[in-house]
């Protein structure tokens, strides 16, 4: 009796004895990162044998809550930048792989995360209770405590129906309002950092200008203070 033959596949396998020892090259802190505008963490590992046998490495990650495992990435180097679909807790590994493609090692699994990093406070105009007024001219100089971190403050000056009338920089912490009209505005300020991200939350206040005040519109010019 002829007997079927059924297809199969066949894997490479590895025979050699000691696996490559891949090990992760990263301080203990750095297992946990903070980023700014797409979620991600910098990854490092080395090769403590076999690594002239060694054509590429492959990372790989599962998310901690879902359990859902991503997209293998490829490195040829033993340093990446590891881009996540979002903020969380990540199970990360890497494998070596020769250059028919047979693993021929791995580092062991680590937990890593990666979270935003906070955004600035937002500054307080003093002072900090009741409403800020301008002189009978119009005029008004405005201060806030530094943010430490900030690059400049982005202040906004609004109608009472929240329209924007002006909206300037600073680099320090103050600025000059001049020939405001009489009437209530709104100020909103915010910290902006390095990069370019304004407070979480920004200080609102009311500004006031009397009625005995003879002027035109809002102008914002910026003045330094030593």
């Amino acid at each position: 009796v002829v007997g079927k033959i059924e297809k199969f596949n066949i894997t490479k396998m590895d025979l050699h004895k000691d696996p490559a020892q891949i090990v992760w090259a990263l301080p203990e802190d750095k297992f946990n990162s903070s980023y700014v505008g797409t979620p991600g963490i910098d990854l490092a590992w080395d090769a403590k044998s076999r690594s002239d046998e060694i054509a590429g490495y492959r990372l790989k990650l599962q998310d901690s809550e879902t359990q859902q495992e991503m997209t293998p990435v490829e490195a040829k180097g033993k340093r990446l930048r590891a881009d996540l679909p979002k903020p969380g807790r990540y199970i990360a590994s890497v494998e070596a792989y020769n250059k028919e493609g047979v693993v021929i090692g791995h580092s062991e699994s680590r937990s890593i995360s990666a979270t935003e990093m906070p955004r600035l406070a937002s500054p307080l105009i003093e002072p900090a209770q009741g409403n800020l007024q301008t002189n009978s001219s119009g005029n008004a100089e405005i201060h806030w405590n530094a943010i430490p971190g900030a690059k400049e403050y982005d202040l906004t000056l609004m109608d009472k129906n929240g329209k924007e009338l002006a909206k300037r920089k600073y680099s320090s912490n103050s600025a000059n309002l001049k020939n405001l009209m009489p009437g209530e505005y709104g100020m909103k300020l915010e910290a902006v950092d390095n990069w370019g991200r304004q407070s979480a939350e920004p200080s609102v206040r009311t500004l006031v200008v009397p009625d005995k005040s003879s002027l035109r519109g809002p102008k914002l010019k910026k003045i330094k203070v030593n």
